[in-house]
């Protein structure tokens, strides 16, 4: 009795996709302008700008200290995942 095998055959698998929206941000703190005054005053100042921006519908930006050195920057980003 001989067995033939399968020349091909075909797994389909189905995983649910789900997307993520995520507010990235990041901010180096390690510069004058974070020394020279409360850290937390240079941090106010550098989230009212970003909220400004989020009011105007941008969707990502940069983020500079109070002498205009980039430090940061944040986005929103849409990632699938797979559930």
């Amino acid at each position: 009795m001989s067995m033939q095998s399968p020349k091909a055959f075909r797994i389909t698998l189905n995983f649910k996709k789900e997307t993520i929206m995520k507010f990235n941000l990041t901010i180096d703190i390690d510069n004058d302008a974070y020394h020279n005054q409360p850290v937390q005053y240079q941090l106010i100042d550098n989230l009212k700008d970003i909220i400004a921006k989020l009011e105007e519908a941008n969707d990502w930006g940069v983020v500079k200290d109070v002498n205009g050195n980039f430090v940061g920057n944040w986005d929103i980003s849409f990632e699938e995942e797979t559930v």
